[in-house]
């Protein structure tokens, strides 16, 4: 069975990232959410994509040049900017969690281990240095090596790859499962798109709008 996985949240009918989002990919039968996590200034993990708030809310600035208070005073289209901890606190179902920028593996996998949620969280990121640093603290951890154009680097040692829609082909999706990987798709907006990757044998597909194939 495909993993339907909602691209920060359902993204497609609620500002993405906010805990309205990850209600409504709940709501429309996701089986995994995926969210982006940055540092505060005052060392607190927050879920946002980007590495200034400019685009997302009524503010400006870097993430990492706020407290959480001054992030938490920040307007997204009438939702705020959730810490990791509110996510998990709303959330039954897995995660996928990026890994945007150095700091955050250690007190990730701490927040995952105190919610005891290991079995049903997949770390995910494009840099491969934090994923190792993350699967350093724990060889159980599941990590997913994300990446938007062909790669030479190794898929050993991940649960899983995550590559852009655009670049996948059934090569890839065999390639990795001959190496025991799975490959979890994303960007797929579109029904036909979406099809032609379950046929293919993709095992999970990261949407803006979960009731694609409903």
């Amino acid at each position: 069975m495909v993993k339907i996985i909602g691209h920060r949240g359902a993204s497609g009918y609620a500002p993405e990232n906010t805990l309205l989002s990850f209600q409504k990919a709940i709501e429309l039968g996701c089986d995994a959410i995926e969210l982006d996590v940055r540092l505060s200034k005052d060392n607190r993990l927050v879920v946002i994509h980007d590495h200034k708030v400019n685009r997302t809310t009524n503010g400006k600035g870097s993430v990492s040049k706020m407290t959480l208070a001054e992030i938490k005073e920040l307007d997204c289209d009438g939702q705020k900017i959730p810490t990791l901890q509110e996510v998990i606190d709303i959330c039954n179902i897995d995660l996928q969690i990026e890994l945007k920028v150095k700091g955050t593996p250690l007190p990730v996998y701490n927040t995952i281990i105190e919610n005891g949620i290991l079995s049903r969280v997949l770390v995910t990121s494009f840099d491969t240095e934090l994923l190792k640093e993350i699967k350093s603290l724990d060889s159980n951890i599941k990590t997913g090596f994300l990446f938007r154009r062909k790669t030479r680097k190794s898929w050993e040692g991940y649960s899983a790859i995550c590559p852009k829609s655009s670049i996948v082909n059934k090569k890839i999706i065999d390639k990795a499962h001959g190496l025991g990987v799975e490959v979890y798709v994303y960007h797929v907006d579109n029904k036909k798109l979406a099809e032609r990757l379950i046929n293919w044998g993709v095992d999970g597909i990261g949407t803006d709008y979960p009731d694609l194939l409903s």
